[in-house]
């Protein structure tokens, strides 16, 4: 199984699998002294995470090692050259959480300081060969949505972050983690999802939820021009300043290759199967994919 496109190889030393291998494992090593460049503590999942690192941050690139510590749980150290997790166990470290830590918020942020990928906070699902990506803000409803496609038999894409990437004339977005919240609870996985997405898919469509009264109509409207990368730099997963620029560059040319949808949304969970019903059917409808 891959996770955001990688086999991770747990209490081993050195990845054995090719390239597309992530080796993790504990350190009896003190990372607070091997990562002493820190920045302000923010808020994280209901916990308190601090960045650390050899150099400034704004000095990062595709080798660029850093530490994540997440305050009297875990400290976790990425170092690319040998693609290797290293982390030092806290007073309240919790195995089932390290995974948590790792797959949700390490690695991807690891990704994004390395140039890898560039990561959406988004929900998606497999579609025809393709993706359907939901964006919303924090408890917004994209998971809910997402859970009730899988109800329905589609393979999870992502519930959380997406990892966004151009080849071959179109964007893509590479499975994440085969877990999905449908009702948001910090520092969690979730429940497993019964069926997948193996390979990265073309993203077919976004769509933007918007919340509306319990009885409105459910109604979609495309966005143009400049609101459209509006909704993509809302959904941005990690807003890490000194990228801004490349950010700006990165989804400002997605915004113009893929069809943004705002999706008025009833805010009433009787009408999720009619919501669902609705997108079958304008995907059905709805003239050829973004390319």
């Amino acid at each position: 199984m891959r996770i955001h496109g990688y086999r991770f190889l747990f209490d081993t030393s050195i990845p054995t699998a090719g390239r597309a291998a992530v080796s993790v494992r504990a350190t009896g090593e003190r990372l607070r002294t091997a990562f002493p460049v820190r920045r302000p503590p923010v808020p994280l999942s209901g916990s308190t995470g601090i960045y650390r690192a050899k150099s400034p941050f704004e000095e990062a690139g595709s080798d660029f090692s850093w530490a994540l510590e997440i305050v009297g749980e875990v400290i976790l150290a990425w170092e690319p050259k040998r693609r290797t997790v290293t982390y030092e166990p806290l007073e309240n470290f919790c195995p089932k959480r390290l995974r948590f830590w790792l797959y949700h918020t390490f690695f991807p942020m690891s990704l994004e300081f390395n140039r890898s990928t560039s990561f959406l906070h988004v929900g998606a699902v497999a579609h025809k060969g393709e993706a359907l990506l939901f964006a919303a803000p924090s408890f917004g409803g994209k998971s809910t949505l997402t859970a009730h496609f899988l109800h329905k038999g589609h393979a999870l894409v992502c519930d959380d972050a997406a990892g966004i990437t151009r080849s071959c004339g179109r964007w893509h977005i590479t499975p994440s983690y085969p877990w999905h919240r449908p009702y948001r609870q910090p520092a969690t996985l979730g429940k497993r999802a019964r069926s997948f997405a193996s390979e990265p898919l073309p993203v077919r469509r976004i769509y933007l939820l918007e919340k509306a009264q319990p009885d409105a109509e459910v109604s979609f409207s495309v966005l143009r021009g400049i609101e459209r990368f509006r909704a993509l730099n809302g959904s941005i997963f990690i807003d890490f300043p000194f990228r801004k620029r490349e950010r700006l560059a990165y989804f400002g040319a997605m915004a113009n290759d893929v069809e943004i949808v705002t999706l008025h949304i009833p805010w009433d969970l009787e009408r999720l199967d009619e919501v669902y019903t609705r997108i079958i059917a304008r995907e059905k409808g709805g003239g050829s994919p973004a390319t």
